[in-house]
């Protein structure tokens, strides 16, 4: 199976639509197909991609196999065929609107909810992302949020109809929902389309597949900037404003022209460390909109290891903390979990606990030492010059300890020795 040539790609970008008595016609150098009413008032972009399948089969006598990414077709053997699909549906929205307005004079719309999910695929997790629609998973660094957010998408009820994003503040609208992007023509020319974020990819994919549930996870949710992200879409995706509900919402989206709603059979499952200070962007606007789960430390799920019974340890760590900061500063049984020597626990304790410890305290030595007690943190006294009138301060220092001391250390630590 060959590429299509650049001038055959372009024969086919430059297409255009004409109405006809039962829709629309799409016509280009390579051949033409029609859409009927019927079909122009569903998701369209699934007709689209079959009819042009079907074209390029028929013009060039080659089957070509097209997929549903926003940066174009591609052929099986994954090379990209460069075709702008998003480009030809825009040119279709204006036949898809004419369709559904002559639609809601002849009967109105019947929201039709997703069928009822198979009972055996169904988990506790589950059913209430289910119920909630929008779900955020919170807790202390280290309880496992991102990891029960994935297990949603390993059931086979979702399988792999999900997509995963991580919120920085970097990200825009533009990613997230759509926005234009430079293209290079055939002759270096750059232009400027619109190119669907990953949120409306979903979307998309969700719509034109209402048997089945599809799942976008958002990790660390709080990090980017909410209100900037999510534009009108903080409206859209509660479950009554979705396509189908009691009071379905529309908006007319800003770069495309296109008509969007958020389909019913898509869960927003996000990821939030309170501990993070950016926690405080997240206003009360999002808050309402999303039902949140909280995951705190498992200790139960930790044993001994090199004679250092974890589970007492990450309990005495944690009361300490939750009495020197508050209980969001805890840390989670992740840090301690897989270890099967003293040198594994060695490496966890530190660099990865000790210097998690070390960020919540900074600049604050003695509330370290108060937690760690003095055989990990020592205090010690610095002269600020010389001779006998130099000013001396007390500093604080870690300590590093041989594997037995450490051992034993870290026992006294929890309690055990």
């Amino acid at each position: 199976m060959r590429d299509l040539t650049i001038e055959e790609r372009y024969k086919a970008q430059a297409g255009h639509f004409e109405e006809t008595p039962n829709g629309a016609k799409f016509v280009c150098e390579l051949g033409s197909f029609e859409l009927t009413n019927d079909e122009l008032r569903r998701n369209h972009t699934g007709y689209l991609r079959r009819r042009i399948e079907e074209m390029l089969k028929s013009s060039l006598h080659e089957d070509f196999q097209v997929d549903m990414s926003p940066y174009g077709y591609r052929s099986p053997e994954g090379k990209n065929l460069r075709l702008a699909h998003e480009n030809l549906r825009y040119k279709l929205q204006p036949y898809r609107r004419k369709a559904e307005r002559a639609a809601k004079q002849v009967a109105p719309p019947v929201a039709t909810p997703p069928p009822p999910q198979p009972e055996q695929a169904r988990n506790p997790f589950y059913e209430f992302c289910l119920k909630s629609k929008n779900v955020i998973v919170c807790g202390p660094p280290g309880t496992g949020k991102t990891y029960q957010a994935l297990q949603l998408t390993k059931l086979p009820i979702v399988q792999d109809r999900f997509a995963f994003v991580t919120f920085h503040q970097s990200l825009s609208y533009e990613d997230f929902m759509e926005g234009l992007r430079p293209e290079a023509d055939e002759k270096g020319n750059v232009r400027y389309g619109v190119r669907p974020g990953i949120f409306k990819e979903v979307c998309s994919w969700a719509e034109e597949d209402p048997e089945h549930t599809y799942a976008l996870v958002i990790d660390e949710i709080n990090r980017g900037n909410i209100s900037k992200v999510f534009g009108e879409l903080i409206t859209l995706i509660e479950p009554d404003k979705r396509l189908g509900a009691a009071n379905e919402i529309k908006v007319t989206l800003p770069y495309s022209g296109e008509e969007f709603g958020v389909p019913p059979n898509l869960l927003i499952v996000g990821t939030m460390n309170t501990a993070d200070r950016s926690i405080a962007l997240l206003d009360v606007a999002l808050r309402r909109r999303f039902s949140f789960v909280e995951l705190m430390p498992q200790p139960e799920l930790l044993r001994e290891v090199a004679g250092v019974p974890l589970d007492k340890l990450l309990t005495a760590l944690n009361h300490k903390l939750e009495a020197n900061l508050d209980r969001d500063h805890q840390i989670g049984h992740s840090y301690f979990m897989g270890l099967e020597s003293l040198e594994d626990l060695r490496f966890a304790w530190e660099h990865k606990v000790v210097p998690l410890l070390q960020e919540y305290f900074y600049g604050d030595g003695e509330r370290l030492q108060s937690v760690l007690g003095k055989e990990f943190v020592e205090r010690a006294e610095v002269a600020l010059g010389s001779g006998d009138d130099a000013e001396k301060r007390d500093v604080f220092r870690l300590r590093k300890l041989p594997d037995g001391e450490l051992a034993s250390a870290l026992r006294r630590l929890a309690g055990a020795q």
